[in-house]
């Protein structure tokens, strides 16, 4: 099976904001410029090298980035979309008086 590079994009990114780190930190940590970083994080520009260097300093073992868990969700809504869900989700019960009364 092979792994996105969306999905190791989003475990840089999680990871490097797990740790309260900035784009920019994690650029010149890695000795990159902060768009490679953003790069990365959207699934683009992956170079071993590059990702290897990211994976050391995030505390990580390369394998951990790479390796694909089926169980891993695929996408991490954002605060937005979860915001954008609820608003549908409202609308649609109005739709329904008393059909989602307990």
């Amino acid at each position: 099976m092979t792994i996105s590079f969306d999905l190791i994009g989003q475990r840089i990114g999680n990871q490097r904001k797990k740790m309260k780190m900035t784009q920019t930190q994690l650029a010149d940590t890695v000795g990159v410029s902060s768009r490679t970083i953003g790069k990365i994080e959207r699934g683009y520009d992956m170079r071993l090298s590059v990702l290897m260097a990211i994976a050391d300093a995030l505390d990580m073992r390369l394998r951990d980035l790479l390796d694909y868990s089926p169980q891993e969700p695929l996408a991490i809504l954002s605060q937005a979309d979860k915001q954008k869900i609820c608003r549908h989700l409202q609308a649609i019960a109005e739709l329904l008086p008393g059909e989602c009364d307990g």
